[in-house]
């Protein structure tokens, strides 16, 4: 043994672990039985130390099949060293046995930097850190991405207690001789399936299942079953090798099509694919499906107890289908998906498909649309299902719309086959397949109705399903079972098609048995979204304009989402739209509008008094609709009189006194024949025009002073005539003199402006002045600097050569920062109305970050995510990553931990997907662009504002 030397502890020895080696002993006590039936896991966390070190010792023997040798004794300098594994074919690799009650990422940082910075006995390469705690912490698992990218020498793994787990599934011995017979008889893989890998039975049950729900969706649809069960049964109906023969193997793809489009059919034919795959070959992927709704926290366990009925993820890849991803709210969805992008970097070889109604954020790589039925698609599964072809002709752009959707070309032949006339609008299919349901069930229509609306207001708040003994006695149940539009699922009851649950949730809300508290809370009013929207789309004006006023006066950014999403915009219509509509006064017409206009805009105060410029009045609306066609004029309004309405309309823009001249006009087509189409015309004109304030920045605020220091910036460089990328220092007193120059120049104008490059108004411009004689932003040379970290580099071409790496991470740190509190003072300010729905306000939110910084010809990136803030912590927690490879490793894209949290933002909900973005910090006014950037996208989200042409970096 080695002497200590210098006062340190003995250098470590090793020592060959063999059969007699006090680690091969028994454990002096097993683990307690295991309570389930069916464990997953097993509970390492209960063998104790001694035990635990043991256990990995087994592992590295027995499941690797390695030499074995442990490094060094009690009071030796073990150098973050318990095992070493050795083998012919493989390299050396150590093992560090951590039995933590918790594991945190700082235990993991310290364990790996102890082996990292130390002399590496044995030249080992490969670093397992093992725990018997779980490891699937996002922060853990970010940690762990960061180590491996710092230490890019080194393969580092960790192994938690289900990584453990997994390896001793196929060794009954083991589990035995650690955890007792009972527990290897519970736990491990039966005999019959070790050879296989593979549960056939389980297979087939997965089979049957989606047949089942196939057929139950035909069925409810209005199919015969004996036709459905053959149209479930023949795979070119949604036919996954045509249509979606280019999603990748592996990853996570998101197939988004509204309702009825045929999405969840795509993704059940994709699920049979993977099932036919697994029957061939025993080490195939392992097909599993799940519906989001039933997923109740955490994805990856979810997936890893399904695919454990069919074989060992431990040892093979997973194919996991994911349907309704938006069904479960605007904030659960959201973290789905991130958990999804998780599972699929942690594991790149799974693949996870997932289905979903447009809404949420998607890359390029993972987003695939369900394209609508071509004409003669349309015909030929008319015809097969017994109806008559050519349903497209002679029908409204917006039914033409629809029954390119699957599920309206399966109502609409229904409806030919009983000899009906197609409905006029995709609501009413919906409501005729509901009142077939109704009639095949052979009771009083209201009564059957009565209990639909009732079962679809339990299915929301219950996530999907409802007991069925909630609905009342058995002859409840039955009754709304003969519909065919509900099915039972064990003891519960569900809707065969998510729309018809919505469909019946916007009964119930016209029926007047809302709750209240749904129209108050954000939660509640994301759940019912669908219902309120189909509600709306389903009510006349009087029933919309009561659900959207009482919506709008507590949510105005919902209201916005849900009107939007229940009546089609006037994109949506063409000239040949043919829309049936109601003859309408011109008055009822013009007091409707105005009753939606006066609504938005008083909502979305004060930000909506900017809508047309200096004008900040009140407005008279105007309007003319023949058919579906709209003529509209918005004009000046002077206390109650409207000098514009005494000339004639067609005169009004030729007028000489312009005062008198429409502010806007419109002309176009509307969905005249919905009863809320004013809510819709009215919003969109108020999206357009808080477009154009955020794309120039419109919204002042002189109490924010980042914004200002940046104005003030711009300002100087400007009326000095810098270059946009020239921060040198400026004399303050030449910019004082230049601001005072141009308010003697412009004393009075609304708007002044210079090349595009700075829109500024005499206000600012004294604002400006009065900042400087302050001296604020002036250093004791006298000198207006850039208010960020300044370059502090010269040698290179490319602008971000100027900084060095910590510079350019403490210029991006102050620049977000910056950022994050304009935002919140544009929203406190102008939008106070959203601050409950806006998810950067909402409740305490940091940005968590990466920037890369990858060398003198490579831009840099960023990499950035949300979280909850704790008190008295930074806004932004920005991590430099300073040279090294170009590729960003996707584990960095995991969302981060957090916070319990009772409050929440429909438009950026608690977690987002984590785009890479080039970091925009070199222009004069940074933190204002992305400011307004993340304004406009969270605006957008709401249906309030158009997307930006950037998506800011979030």
């Amino acid at each position: 043994m080695a002497e200590a030397v210098g006062g340190k502890s003995p250098v470590a020895q090793w020592e060959a672990v063999d059969d007699a080696h006090s680690l091969s002993s028994p454990p002096d006590r097993i683990a307690p039985p295991l309570v389930t039936t069916a464990p997953l896991q097993l509970n390492i966390h209960e063998l104790g130390w001694d035990n635990f070190e043991k256990l990995v010792t087994e592992i590295v023997r027995k499941v690797e099949g390695r030499e074995a040798r442990r490094h060094g004794r009690p009071g030796q300098s073990q150098e973050g060293i318990d095992i070493v594994g050795f083998h012919p074919d493989a390299p050396t690799r150590v093992y560090q046995a951590k039995n933590y009650a918790r594991f945190t990422a700082g235990v993991l940082e310290r364990a790996v930097e102890k082996y990292a910075s130390g002399s590496r006995p044995y030249d080992a390469r490969e670093l397992v850190i093992a725990t018997s705690d779980d490891t699937s912490d996002t922060e853990l698992l970010r940690v762990l991405s960061e180590l491996r990218k710092r230490h890019a020498d080194l393969t580092i793994d960790l192994w938690g207690r289900q990584e453990l787990s997994d390896m001793l599934y196929d060794h009954p011995r083991t589990v035995t001789k650690f955890f007792g017979p009972a527990s290897a008889d519970a736990f491990c893989r039966p005999a019959a399936m070790a050879s296989t890998e593979q549960n056939p039975a389980a297979l087939e049950q997965l089979a049957a299942a989606g047949t089942e729900r196939m057929v139950a969706r035909w069925i409810a649809a209005g199919t015969e079953p004996a036709t459905a069960v053959r149209c479930a049964q023949d795979p070119s109906l949604g036919d996954p090798h045509q249509r979606w023969n280019d999603i990748p193997p592996t990853g996570l793809t998101v197939i988004e099509g509204d309702f009825g489009s045929g999405k969840s059919l795509a993704v059940e034919r994709l699920h049979a694919a993977d099932i036919a795959a697994a029957r061939k070959d025993p080490t195939a992927p392992i097909p599993v499906f799940l519906s989001a709704r039933d997923v109740r926290a955490d994805l990856g366990r979810a997936v890893r107890e399904a695919a454990a009925d069919v074989g060992t993820p431990a040892t093979r890849p997973v194919r996991a289908v994911l349907d309704g991803l938006d069904e479960s709210g605007p904030e659960r969805s959201e973290d789905l998906l991130a958990q999804a992008r998780a599972l699929t970097a942690i594991h790149p070889t799974w693949r996870v498909i997932a289905s979903a109604r447009p809404g949420l954020r998607l890359t390029d790589k993972e987003q695939r649309i369900c394209e609508p039925l071509s004409p003669e698609a349309v015909d030929a599964l008319v015809e097969r299902l017994g109806g008559h072809p050519g349903a497209l002709d002679g029908v409204s752009a917006e039914v033409r719309q629809a029954l390119r959707r699957p599920l309206f070309t399966v109502i609409g032949a229904a409806l030919q086959r009983e000899d009906r006339r197609l409905p006029g609008r995709p609501v009413a299919f919906l409501e005729a397949l509901a009142e077939r349901g109704i009639r095949l069930s052979g009771r009083p229509e209201s009564h059957a109705r009565r209990l639909l609306t009732r079962l679809a207001a339990a299915t929301v708040a219950g996530g999907g399903r409802a007991p069925a003994a909630q609905l009342g006695d058995t002859g409840d149940a039955d009754t709304v079972l003969a519909t065919r539009l509900v099915v039972l699922r064990g003891r519960t009851l569900q809707f065969a098609l998510p729309v018809l649950e919505q469909y019946f949730a916007g009964q119930a809300v016209l029926a007047g048995l809302l709750p209240d508290t749904v129209l108050t809370d954000p939660h509640l009013t994301a759940l019912w979204r669908g219902g309120l929207a189909l509600a709306i789309a389903a009510g006349d004006w009087d029933q919309g304009t009561d659900l959207v006023e009482r919506l709008a006066a507590r949510q105005p950014g919902a209201a916005a989402w849900i009107v939007h999403h229940a009546v089609p915009g006037h994109s949506d219509f063409t000239e040949d739209a043919g829309t049936p509509a109601p003859f309408l006064p011109d008055t009822v017409v013009t007091r409707r509008m105005q009753q939606a206009w006066d609504t938005w805009t008083t909502r979305l105060a004060p930000a909506s008094r900017l809508l047309y410029g200096s004008y900040q009045g009140s407005l008279t609306i105007d309007a003319r609709l023949d058919g579906g066609r709209l003529d509209a004029h918005l004009l000046r309004r002077h206390g109650d009189d409207t000098p514009a309405l005494h000339i004639p309309a067609e005169h009004r823009w030729i007028e000489s006194d312009r005062r008198h001249r429409p502010l806007q006009g419109w002309h176009g087509m509307v969905a005249a024949d919905h009863g809320a189409w004013p809510w819709h015309w009215a919003l969109d004109v108020i999206a357009d025009r808080l477009t154009g304030l955020c794309s120039s920045q419109e919204f002042a605020l002189p109490g924010s002073r980042p914004h200002t220091a940046e104005r003030l910036w711009l300002t100087a460089k400007t009326l000095l005539d810098r270059r946009e990328h020239n921060h040198v220092p400026l004399p303050a007193d030449d910019v004082l003199v230049a601001i005072r120059a141009a308010l003697r120049k412009h004393p009075d104008s609304v708007r002044i402006g210079y090349n595009n490059r700075l829109r500024t108004n005499p206000a600012e411009l004294r604002h400006l002045e009065h900042t400087l004689e302050q001296g604020t932003g002036v250093s004791a040379d006298g000198m207006l600097h850039r208010p960020y970290a300044e370059p502090d580099a010269t040698d290179g071409m490319w602008i971000w050569d100027d900084y060095s790496p910590q510079q350019f991470h403490r210029l991006a740190q102050q620049v977000l920062t910056a950022a994050f509190e304009i935002y919140t003072a544009l929203v406190t300010t102008w939008f106070p109305a959203l601050h409950d729905t806006l998810g950067l306000t909402a409740r305490p939110i940091r940005i968590a970050g990466s920037l890369y910084t990858h060398g003198a010809d490579e831009t840099p990136a960023l990499v950035l995510r949300l979280a909850t803030r704790a008190p008295g912590t930074d806004l932004v927690d920005l991590r430099l990553y300073a040279g090294g490879a170009s590729d960003i490793n996707p584990e960095d894209l995991l969302t981060v931990p957090e916070e319990p949290t009772t409050a929440m933002g429909w438009a950026r909900p608690r977690t987002t997907d984590a785009p890479i973005s080039h970091p925009e910090l070199y222009g004069d006014t940074p933190a204002i662009d992305y400011a307004y950037l993340w304004l406009q996208d969270d605006l957008a989200r709401l249906h309030l504002a158009d997307a930006p042409p950037s998506p800011g970096g979030i």
